[in-house]
């Protein structure tokens, strides 16, 4: 079960008074969640940003360049205190993105 699904669950069981939750990911019902004192905490690793990263090595590869070692962005712990000072285009695809994937 997903941590924003158990916010409901634990409610309607009457049970959301003595079960806290902390998601292991982020995701935009996580930060309603979190926003709104349900869940208590969330890690992002920045996944946009690792994409980036990934993207920049390999075209580094491609041109002969140098590549970085053991670079990545910073892990965090998301709660109520610092919701609104993270970066959440680092953590979350924009509205309405889909991956496309060919194969040639």
């Amino acid at each position: 079960m997903t941590a924003d699904i158990a916010v409901s669950v634990l409610r309607k069981e009457g049970l959301s008074h003595r079960i806290d939750i902390i998601s292991y990911y982020l995701r935009p019902g996580v930060i309603r969640g979190i926003r709104r004192g349900k869940i208590l905490a969330a890690p992002t690793d920045s996944p946009v940003i690792q994409g980036r990263t990934a993207l920049d090595q390999i075209v580094r590869i491609l041109e002969g360049r140098d590549v970085l070692r053991h670079v990545g962005p910073k892990l965090e712990v998301i709660d109520r205190a610092s919701i609104q000072t993270i970066d959440k285009n680092a953590s979350l695809v924009p509205s309405g993105f889909q991956a496309t994937f060919t194969v040639n």
